[in-house]
């Protein structure tokens, strides 16, 4: 186990997600209490561009998996792919934003490494030079902490909205581009159609 935190980015359509901006600050928060090194990890197939702008943030190295079965979300390919890396560099924990693509991925790859995962976390704080994870029950009315006790790496997702992307510090990162070997992986799913949910209320009494 290595002194590291790793954030997965995502992204879609060219840009980097909100969530993982804010799971990045988090990040830079944990490092800065903990003394660890901080690395944004990034899967995908040409997004040199979104690299790029990770490389100005404050992290120590920017890891980049670049492969075309990664170009649109799978969740075997990437659950692989994460695995992979996660074994290889044995980070003390991996960071990503609570959305729907992770609801989906977090528990999977926990299951597949053997992992402690911790949900929509909205915080931590440090315990006895531990991270104790805060997260909410009871339809937001507690706040619960929550210890991982299995081996590492953790996996922690962080629920929208727990940092300010205006936070965010800048530096200067290498990149750093990593392998994977995907070619035993088959896609089991195909995307059809990408859509944005409708934002602001409906008023159901003009429905149909």
């Amino acid at each position: 186990m290595s002194e590291a935190i790793y954030v997965l980015i995502d992204h879609s359509q060219g840009e980097i997600r909100t969530a993982s901006l804010e799971s990045l600050v988090i990040g830079q928060r944990m490092a800065d209490d903990s003394g660890f090194s901080l690395h944004a990890l990034i899967l995908g197939h040409e997004v040199r561009s979104l690299v790029e702008e990770l490389a100005g943030k404050k992290v120590n190295s920017v890891v980049w998996v670049d492969d075309p079965k990664l170009e649109e979300y799978d969740p075997d390919v990437y659950c692989e792919a994460l695995s992979q890396i996660l074994a290889e560099k044995q980070p003390y924990l991996l960071l990503m934003g609570h959305i729907y693509q992770n609801i989906d991925l977090a528990p999977k790859l926990a299951v597949a490494i053997n992992t402690g995962l911790v949900t929509d976390c909205i915080g931590y704080r440090m315990v006895e030079e531990s991270f104790t994870f805060v997260r909410q029950m009871f339809r937001n009315k507690l706040n619960a902490d929550v210890q991982i006790r299995s081996s590492h790496p953790w996996i922690v997702t962080m629920q929208a909205g727990s940092a300010s992307v205006d936070d965010l510090q800048e530096g200067s990162a290498e990149v750093v581009r990593q392998s994977a070997d995907l070619s035993s992986v088959e896609a089991r799913r195909k995307t059809l159609e990408a859509f944005e949910v409708t934002k602001g209320k409906v008023d159901l009494s003009k429905a149909d």
